[in-house]
């Protein structure tokens, strides 16, 4: 037993020297508690913030100064302000128990600049130019005092003027030493606004203007007016309405503090006649007269009728349509548009002798004492109408067919010639209310809701009549108002939902409808968790509210866009359901990606320093997001957040209402840090939390790191990699 001990403490004799010699089997526990800076320059005047990272919970941390006239600090926790106060070096230390971390800082006297070297300008503007850094009283001069002028404010501060455009250069001297300013001077640019889209409308129907201001300006909101409403109406987006005939002034003025304004002169012109019936015609006996009427539609057509006899020898008409027998024949009347667009022919007009009652049936005039009666026929011509009532909708029509029977002493009827040979033979067709349904070559044209008779004479001079129903076209049963929920007036961006409201007594039996003047894809569907939904089922994305309808529309790509609010009134006519337009706005959908890309351009130089490394840049656009938002865990289904922070962060003023969670939170930081940097970035789910959002980020030399810019995660003490 004895011998098995000492072999054993013989082998552990051995082998304790070699253990003690190989890092690999004694693992000692490696600290990562570090100052972010171990050697800083700052000048005179200057803070700097010093962080110790890595340090565990608990650990106090005391800061000092080697030299308190050099450098003082602030302790704050983990991180400390240095504040430089004369010009030398000090070692400032953060020590925890026995542990020291220490940082030098070399204090330099500031170097005296300028506040600008180069400076543009357009004539009458001015801005401030300071000498820094130095107490001396430096001397001013300018080169040429024709261009720019110089106003003293106080000490080595002076105010610039532009006068004339040109070039000059302002210098400060102290000493031998001159400090410079280059100043240009150009013209101010004249802004111009032209409004387009026409010049002339038509009564009841409307014109889209628009205004644009030269050199590439935004117009911003406008004002649009009328000068004269009776004539013609203009709404807030443009939209320019016929009421009258007559010229308006249209004026447009913007709200931006430019007061640019433009007018365009609008004519109002009644519309061109698109149809016409002529009654009143009849065989007149020479010296007597008659007057034909023509029954235009639309009733207050522009063209005026011309009257035309084929030869004045046998009639004459007037301009305004009274025929006088000149002497016996027949002659064609014709009535026509003075744009000849449409034109109606009384093929055989009879004019006849003072004793003649008619003609007969081969067209040979016959005096009255003279006529010679033949024997009684065999059968008797019968004409008519094939219907007597007929139904057509506002703005259709329909034919009155017309018969020709021959009537046997039997009873039986045999029709005979065609419908067109018939139809020629008849005459003096006519309306008895032009205003309801009109009457053209046996075609009947419904003119609005109500009920007329229509007229027309066989070759026996016998009359026939139809009764016309027309039906009415449906009209918009209730009053809309829609109007743009965006009391912050921020800019609107593609793929970024919005509110709109629809104001309306319509109780929510018709339905409503939204549609784009162009062909741009938009979906809709947002609810809101604190708005009080009469009825959460939407059509077209329409939900139903005290006293309107909501909806949140996202429109897929940059644009200017006409917003057209539809009512469908559920009743069929034309063959279809009819549908009104009962309100429209104009939206200005900006690029969010191109948006984002330029703020970020404005931030990314305030943050950062060329000699960061990517990741460095990448933690100060994270550390910038956590800090510059603040975290709530549901967002977009808030109405309050919509109708106060429609749009994205960096255009709310208010830190306090600038909430994010994860996904918005990282996706402005990848678009910050596509934009700005070029790299790759992706949102992918942590491995703990499937819900959670974070930015997978590639570098340029292929690494991949993690990062997580979500407010409420930076307030820890951060570690991109804890949450995978």
């Amino acid at each position: 037993m004895k011998k098995w001990v000492t072999k054993l403490l013989l082998i552990l004799m051995v082998l304790i020297p070699f253990m003690q010699s190989r890092d690999v089997f004694i693992v000692k526990a490696a600290s990562n508690t570090s100052l972010n800076k171990t050697k800083i320059s700052i000048q005179k005047g200057e803070n700097y913030k010093l962080v110790l990272k890595n340090v565990k919970n608990g650990e106090k941390i005391k800061w000092s100064s080697s030299k308190k006239s050099i450098v003082t600090v602030k302790a704050k926790g983990t991180s400390c302000q240095i504040t430089a106060h004369k010009k030398g070096i000090a070692i400032v230390t953060a020590s925890i128990g026995n542990k020291k971390y220490q940082c030098k800082v070399i204090v330099k006297n500031p170097v005296i600049t300028l506040s600008k070297t180069f400076q543009k300008l357009t004539v009458g503007e001015s801005f401030n130019l300071v000498l820094k850094n130095t107490s001396s009283l430096a001397k001013w001069s300018v080169s040429n005092k024709s261009i720019v002028t110089v106003r003293k404010i106080s000490k080595n501060k002076y105010k610039v003027i532009a006068k004339k455009k040109g070039t000059a250069v302002i210098t400060a001297r102290i000493g031998k030493k001159s400090y410079k300013c280059k100043v240009i001077i150009s013209q101010p640019q004249t802004l111009k606004m032209v409004i387009s889209g026409g010049n002339t409308v038509t009564i009841n129907e409307t014109l889209q203007l628009k205004a644009k201001i030269s050199q590439g300006e935004n117009s911003g909101k406008l004002v649009w007016k009328s000068s004269d409403t009776e004539i013609a109406t203009v709404s807030s987006d443009g939209l320019v309405k016929g009421i009258k005939a007559g010229e308006v002034k249209i004026t447009a003025t913007t709200t931006n503090g430019s007061k640019i304004t433009a007018s365009a002169t609008i004519k109002v012109k009644k519309p061109l006649v698109s149809d016409f019936t002529v009654y009143g015609i009849r065989d007149i006996k020479v010296g007597e007269s008659v007057q034909l009427k023509a029954s235009v539609w639309p009733s207050n057509s522009e063209n005026t009728l011309k009257w035309v006899s084929d030869d004045e020898s046998i009639a004459t008409v007037t301009d305004s349509g009274v025929v006088t027998g000149v002497k016996t024949g027949r002659t064609s009347i014709t009535v026509g548009t003075t744009d000849g667009s449409h034109i109606y022919t009384i093929a055989y007009f009879s004019v006849l002798d003072k004793r003649v009652s008619k003609s007969d049936s081969n067209n040979n005039f016959h005096v009255d004492n003279e006529v010679k009666y033949p024997q009684a026929p065999k059968e008797k011509l019968v004409y008519g109408f094939y219907d007597t009532n007929v139904e057509v909708e506002e703005g259709s029509y329909a034919y009155i067919g017309v018969y020709h029977l021959k009537l046997y002493k039997d009873g039986y009827g045999k029709e005979c010639e065609s419908a067109s040979e018939v139809a020629q033979n008849w005459y003096g067709w006519s309306s008895s209310d032009p205003s309801v349904a009109i009457i053209k070559n046996q075609k009947v044209i419904g003119v609005s809701g109500g009920t007329a008779v229509i007229s027309a004479y066989d070759p026996n001079g016998d009359v026939h009549t139809c009764t016309v129903k027309v039906k009415a076209r449906p009209t918009v049963k209730y009053s809309y108002k829609v109007s743009l929920i965006n009391p912050g007036n921020y800019n609107l961006y593609d793929n970024w939902p919005f509110l709109i409201y629809v104001q309306t007594d319509n109780p929510g039996d018709l339905w409503l409808s939204l549609s784009l003047d162009s062909d741009v894809s938009w979906s809709s569907g947002m609810y809101f968790d604190d708005v009080n939904y009469l009825d959460k089922v939407s059509y077209n994305g329409f939900c139903k509210v005290e006293g309107g309808y909501v909806i949140a529309p996202e429109i897929s790509q940059p644009g200017t866009y006409r917003i057209s609010i539809e009512e469908n009134s559920g009743k069929w006519f034309g063959g279809e359901y009819v549908s009104f337009e009962v309100g429209s706005l104009t939206v200005q959908i900006k690029d969010y990606i191109k948006s984002c890309t330029e703020w970020t351009g404005s931030i990314l130089p305030k943050i950062t320093t060329p000699n960061m490394t990517e990741e460095e840049k990448v933690n100060a656009l994270c550390t910038f997001v956590a800090d510059y938002t603040i975290y709530r865990a549901t967002v977009t289904d808030s109405y309050v957040y919509m109708i106060k922070n429609n749009g994205p962060v960096w255009e709310i003023k208010d830190r306090e209402s600038r909430f994010v969670h994860c996904i918005e939170a990282n996706g402005l930081l990848a678009n910050m840090i596509r934009g700005s940097l070029g790299l790759k970035v992706e949102l992918v789910t942590a491995i703990n939390s499937s819900t959670h959002y974070i930015a997978k980020v590639t570098f340029s030399d292929g690494t991949v790191k993690y990062f997580d810019a979500q407010p409420q995660v930076r307030a820890k003490t951060w570690d991109a990699t804890y949450i995978l």
